[in-house]
């Protein structure tokens, strides 16, 4: 059987007429309110239950609309986009939720994006908690561009590859980027990649072409740290360990990213053999708030040392944060006190989130 999608025609905005079938009551109210307003011509259908809407520009209708509902609304919401006043029976299979058609036009704004390769890398310094601050490396961030060459937040990114091939694509784009990026750097410094473990079905095939990247850049293996993004939220830890033994046989080392708190979940995320474990900001931000949070970290940065795990703590904005970590024992730092996001021409102090 076809994907729905793939019936579609390529340009959703070829399309003229949007069949909606909302949930009677309050989101039936939402949507026909919303209509009013904007003086949208539609035809209420109440025994049929369906609204029907002449659009000039679907996309900016379905998110108009998807702002305008809540997650389950739009769940609940179905709809319909036809080139027909009068569609056919067999258009009918082109019925999705909204949510679903709100998450195909996210995955074609950033297919878009990644083909007219609208993104750079930033960088963001790490710093050493025992050295006066200096410096010891980076942070490599994607960061992509709307066309009027706005920047898009760094989050909306991922939340529009919800299709793990657009998901695999994202992801492997932003580690090239990266690599690219850093190998144009003249620091001599350490080099952190983001990567999604669920990007990757096979690290021998999926993180080829960023090793070959490495090579070809002839960066020194040993300055490269792949770092694992949401790392707790990983189920298949034999998974996970399959990609850390792959990058880790070629030479290079392992962080874990956004580590929370609980001593039972770091026994598991040890489990890893990671090289460093950055710990979040949420656990990061309340340290100047009283000495059980410090205690905590203090703690949890000892258990990492006994394991020959450097810690770094994130999201550090002023100088007393920066302070009661060190007094922590942990190893390094990363936030704004320190540098925010740059493009690589830029100073580390000026740059854009």
């Amino acid at each position: 059987m076809a994907c729905t999608a793939c019936m579609l025609p390529d340009r959703l905005d070829d399309l003229h007429y949007a069949f909606l079938w909302p949930p009677q009551g309050h989101t039936l109210y939402k949507i026909a309110r919303y209509l009013d307003e904007q003086d949208a011509a539609y035809d209420n259908n109440v025994v049929d239950g369906y609204i029907q809407v002449n659009v000039r520009e679907p996309n900016r209708f379905i998110v108009a609309l998807c702002g305008l509902l809540t997650e389950a609304e739009r769940q609940d919401t179905r709809i319909l986009l036809s080139d027909s006043a009068a569609p056919g029976l067999g258009e009918f299979g082109n019925v999705v939720s909204l949510e679903g058609m709100m998450t195909r036009l996210r995955g074609d704004w950033l297919i878009s994006l990644l083909g007219e390769k609208r993104y750079a890398s930033y960088r963001q310094p790490i710093v050493s908690l025992e050295d006066a601050f200096a410096p010891i490396g980076h942070e490599y961030l994607f960061r992509g561009f709307e066309e009027d060459g706005d920047l898009v937040a760094p989050a909306a990114l991922f939340e529009s590859a919800k299709d793990p091939r657009i998901l695999f694509n994202l992801d492997r784009a932003a580690r090239l980027s990266a690599v690219e990026t850093a190998a144009r750097c003249a620091d001599d410094g350490l080099i952190f990649v983001n990567f999604m473990p669920g990007s990757v079905y096979d690290p021998g095939v999926c993180l080829r072409t960023t090793v070959n990247a490495i090579v070809k850049a002839e960066i020194p293996a040993e300055r490269v740290v792949f770092e694992i993004v949401e790392s707790e939220r990983v189920k298949d830890l034999e998974h996970l360990r399959g990609i850390v033994n792959f990058y880790r046989s070629a030479g290079f080392r392992i962080a874990l990213d956004d580590y929370g708190s609980g001593y039972n979940n770091l026994t598991t995320m040890m489990r890893l053999e990671p090289d460093f474990l950055k710990f979040d900001k949420s656990l990061i931000r309340h340290m100047t708030h009283g000495a059980e949070q410090r205690d905590l970290v203090a703690m949890l940065a000892e258990r990492c040392r006994a394991g020959g795990v450097r810690t770094i703590g994130e999201g550090v904005e002023d100088a007393e944060t920066a302070e009661i970590l060190r007094d922590a024992g942990l190893d390094y730092a990363q936030g704004y006190h320190f540098g925010r996001p740059a493009p690589v021409d830029a100073p580390d102090s000026a740059a854009a989130e």
